[in-house]
């Protein structure tokens, strides 16, 4: 009688270690998305300045289609990468739109449009806000990544990340530009 008692003990404490194990697994995961949310926000927010930018670059006939069109294509592959959640190929379309977006910012300041130069400078000072967001959100999620990942890998984390399918993520590093300064706005002449 007292081996079965034990052992249901055993069992329960067995099964309720795992579940706080499982549910602190997850809490991690959920903070993984949290972090992507807020980088979605940024990203939307920054895109949303940029298109403004593109249309007024677009206005001016001096402006090369060519140049606009590459920017206008780096924009269309970061939204579907950030829309498919996958980390490499939003990796690979920041450093294209920050490309893409380089020969934009010196045309944009060249502007002779009536108005577009307090246009050009308001949109300069709300893309290196949005820029600086994206920045700490970033360091954000890659933290939270860099949590959830260490968890996977212990004992015997490993074991119920596993039974949960739970997998480590990837973290967002853009090769373009470092993480401290990734201002696009830099560009602008002063």
């Amino acid at each position: 009688m007292i081996d079965i008692t034990v052992f249901a003990v055993m069992a329960v404490l067995l099964i309720g270690y795992a579940a706080v194990l499982c549910n602190g697994l997850r809490r991690a995961r959920q903070r993984v998305h949290r972090a992507w949310s807020h980088l979605e926000f940024a990203w939307a927010r920054r895109d949303g300045e940029l298109g403004k930018l593109l249309e007024l670059c677009a206005q001016d006939p001096q402006c090369d289609g060519e140049m606009l069109e590459r920017a206008a294509q780096a924009r269309q592959a970061l939204l579907g990468a950030r829309r498919s959640h996958d980390v490499g190929g939003v990796n690979e379309a920041e450093d294209a739109l920050r490309r893409a977006l380089g020969p934009v910012y010196p045309a944009a300041a060249r502007l002779r449009q009536e108005h577009a130069e307090a246009i050009v400078q308001a949109l300069r000072f709300r893309i290196r806000a949005h820029e600086k967001a994206i920045v700490s959100y970033r360091s954000g999620y890659n933290e939270a990544v860099q949590a959830l990942n260490a968890r996977i890998e212990m004992l015997p984390e490993t074991l119920i990340a596993g039974l949960c399918g739970l997998k480590p993520e990837a973290l967002l590093e853009c090769t373009g530009a470092p993480d401290t300064d990734t201002d696009l706005g830099l560009a602008f002449s002063k």
